[in-house]
């Protein structure tokens, strides 16, 4: 039990993210208690809501009604309880104007453990309560005298019945919040702490994607260098001249022209042009000749400038520099000529 309105705004905004259980008191709501012995848990449950609403004889749409079965009983036994539904919306409402939106709420009387014999007694602060083994009322004296007579009542004492709280919390028979009444789920915004831990956490992430981004730069550089260094060396070898990679390709490509080999020599371009061209059927070669460079010089004449087009492009994706005049002309046969230079990359 609270000592003030002040301790319970303590604990509400001590943590967001408590569980909240609130007590429909017994007076406003009607339990009942059934046993069924070929059903499933899920299936009496069902049976029992539809049970407990035929008693409320005509005021179904004006209740609202829970049921649960219990657990470890066989067979199935099942409690359910009906409250006005009006009640229940200003109870919620009016718990709201205090900042209380329950998760659970369970009839007071379900607080009390289910006795062996007799019935048991105890008060949680909003008003005394009785319960049997088959039954929980509102424990008022003429209420006991009607339901029970001479049998026996154990009341609980305050310490007990915190117990019985904390127990009922943990593990409750019953939620009332069920269907239209159900705890409507909403959207929390981040604490500034959370905000603060997923910044970090987002910066943490960036450095260590730019650390592994900048460890793998390095590593390439340096398999980079240790290639470029062993090529020179072998290159060095064969020319001893060559102080860098840029002067030993020079060297090998003078070599290799002089040899007439390589990428450089009259053959290379020369195939690749008549590769691309042969196919068309439709251009023919009037004159060529070679650079030593590797450049290929050669006019092409064609019916149409389409073919022309589509080999030189065949060649440009076959990794050869072309080169084409600003324009094609035509000659005196009618005939699209173009003179372009072919070389291997």
């Amino acid at each position: 039990m609270l000592e003030s309105d002040a301790e319970l705004t303590d604990i509400l905004s001590s943590d967001d993210d408590a569980r909240i259980m609130a007590l429909l008191p017994a007076s406003e709501t009607t339990v009942h208690f059934a046993e069924w012995s070929e059903l499933a848990p899920a299936q009496a449950s069902a049976a029992a809501s539809l049970q407990t609403m035929d008693k409320l004889m005509g005021q179904t749409e004006e209740m609202h009604c829970a049921s649960a079965a219990l657990p470890n009983t066989q067979p199935i036994r099942t409690v359910s309880a009906a409250v006005s539904g009006q009640y229940l919306v200003s109870w919620l409402e009016t718990l709201a104007l205090v900042g209380i939106d329950p998760d659970i709420v369970m009839p007071v009387g379900l607080l009390l453990p289910e006795p062996e014999e007799g019935a048991v007694a105890g008060d949680t602060g909003n008003g005394p309560v009785i319960r049997t083994a088959g039954a929980v009322f509102s424990d008022e004296p003429a209420l006991r005298d009607a339901l029970l007579g001479d049998i026996a009542v154990t009341q609980f004492s305050t310490d007990k019945m915190q117990a019985q709280i904390a127990s009922g919390f943990t593990d409750p028979p019953l939620n009332m919040r069920q269907g239209v009444y159900a705890k409507k789920r909403t959207f929390k915004w981040l604490t500034r702490q959370q905000i603060q831990t997923l910044a970090i956490m987002v910066v943490v992430l960036i450095l260590l994607s730019l650390a592994i981004f900048l460890v793998q730069i390095g590593k390439y550089a340096i398999a980079t260098e240790t290639v470029k260094s062993r090529t020179l060396t072998e290159a060095q070898q064969i020319f001893p001249n060559a102080a860098d990679i840029a002067g030993a390709e020079q060297m090998v490509d003078e070599e290799l022209r002089r040899r007439g080999a390589g990428t450089r020599m009259f053959t290379v371009p020369t195939a690749a042009l008549f590769s691309a061209i042969e196919p068309l059927g439709t251009i023919s070669v009037r004159q060529m000749s070679y650079q030593a460079d590797g450049t290929v010089s050669v006019t092409l004449a064609a019916v149409r400038k389409e073919d022309i087009d589509s080999a030189l492009i065949l060649l440009q994706q076959r990794g050869y520099a072309v080169t084409v005049p600003p324009a094609l002309t035509q000659d005196a046969t009618g005939s699209v000529v173009a003179n372009i230079t072919v070389r291997a990359l």
